[in-house]
């Protein structure tokens, strides 16, 4: 047990925990304003502008995945390079103070993160696309357990400190995932970095290199509905206790506590399947909750809905993360594609509800009311026991049958 244990870390550390910089760098970005030195206010604008940027990137790999497919592995190397570089000088253009303070200039390093983080998070989709789900589940935890650990030391180390750290977080995730693809799937054999990118995304067997995945409207609705409402509350509670932005532990401890909760939940779940949406709903009505503590209690009770509030949306990017890795894998098609339209429905939802809180600033119970119905058809509607069950490997089924693959293909994904 411990030399499995020890091999299960020394392969977590090798080759996936990476993902964890990555999440590291979103969670300190757009949620401290300790490290960044902007007000809860101004890092949803900074997000928003990320967002838009990130947005146009997954709509481009979703129209074309089938020219991506043709890639050298050696360019698509260089691409992961530059956009790192893109997200560190993007990251350091709106967090180090002498840049930040300049007209203009954090804004347009927002916009660059966009750009250059969602090639690295497409490219980290589809490095856990190829594990089995039991390690998926395990890696997950424990990358969103080291972008924690990341989130304290930033917030330790003060603003420049912090925004050195935060700024080398893009570079280094896409180095790392560079290293993960090339000690899997290329080892010595030069010749494969020609076909390696089409070898990687579309697995031997598994379809063709042209083919497209889009969400089905109800989960991209039910997504983007429960996110509307997170990205209100973050602007809700940037108007009005800022304060709690710079408060570290009510980031760090709701990250803990969310891995937590989703060991847990996959350890007594069934030894054969796992049903998230369970925890879906449970983020959504942890949602509910911290509307109803910052519009029902009394003004000095902001700290605790913002500690609601990151709990159930770290919990609920989680749950995404692991959501779409089983989608792609149990449907046999690619990750990028899945992971694009995935991600899309997630900034959709944040910016939303973030720009209609812009809007709505002076009736903020109007924007709750608003918020809480679209959480209530997102729970009620849009989050089917069916699509979010997955089977483990090496159960009684030996993992999904091809009845139930074919299934999830006809309704997930448009096959061409």
């Amino acid at each position: 047990m411990g030399a499995r244990a020890v091999a299960v870390g020394r392969d977590f550390f090798s080759g996936y925990a990476g993902l964890g910089l990555y999440y590291a760098w979103v969670f300190i970005s757009f949620n401290s304003s300790r490290v960044m030195g902007i007000d809860g206010r101004e890092l949803s604008v900074m997000h928003v502008l990320s967002a838009v940027s990130a947005m146009a990137v997954f709509l481009g790999v979703i129209a074309g995945f089938r020219w991506l497919v043709q890639w050298s592995f050696r360019r698509a190397v260089l691409l992961l390079v530059v956009a790192g570089m893109v997200g560190a000088v993007g990251t350091l253009l709106f967090s180090w103070p002498p840049l930040a303070s300049s007209v203009g200039c954090g804004e347009l390093g927002a916009f660059m993160t966009g750009l250059g983080c969602s090639p690295v998070v497409l490219a980290w989709g589809a490095v856990y696309r190829r594990l089995e789900p039991r390690l998926m589940v395990l890696f997950t935890s424990l990358s969103f357990a080291e972008a924690a650990l990341l989130y304290g030391l930033a917030e330790w180390a003060g603003q420049v400190g912090g925004s050195v750290m935060v700024s080398i977080m893009p570079l280094a995730s896409a180095l790392t995932v560079i290293g993960s693809v090339q000690r899997d799937f290329c080892g010595s054999d030069t010749r494969a970095s020609h076909n390696m990118l089409r070898t990687f995304l579309v697995s031997e067997g598994e379809g063709r290199p042209s083919v497209g995945a889009v969400l089905p409207w109800h989960v991209f609705a039910g997504l983007a509905a429960a996110l509307f409402s997170y990205g209100g509350l973050r602007v809700c509670l940037g108007d009005m206790a800022a304060g709690v932005f710079a408060n570290g532990a009510l980031m760090v401890l709701p990250m803990l506590l969310a891995v937590i909760v989703f060991c847990v939940y996959s350890v007594i779940a069934s030894r054969t399947a796992l049903n998230l949406g369970v925890l879906y709903r449970m983020t959504i009505t942890i949602w509910t909750l911290a509307f109803m503590l910052l519009m029902l209690l009394e003004q000095g009770q902001e700290d605790i809905a913002f500690f609601a509030a990151s709990l159930s949306s770290v919990l609920f990017e989680i749950l995404t993360w692991a959501f779409l890795v089983e989608t792609a894998r149990a449907a046999h098609v690619s990750a990028l594609p899945v992971f694009a339209a995935g991600r899309f429905a997630v900034h959709f939802g944040i910016i939303a509800g973030e720009v209609t809180a812009f809007f709505l600033a002076e009736n903020v119970i109007g924007f709750a009311a608003i918020a809480v119905c679209a959480l209530v058809v997102s729970a009620g509607f849009m989050f089917k026991d069916h699509d979010t069950t997955f089977t483990f490997e090496g159960s009684a089924t030996n993992g999904p049958c091809e009845e139930e693959a074919h299934r999830r293909a006809s309704n997930w994904f448009r096959m061409p």
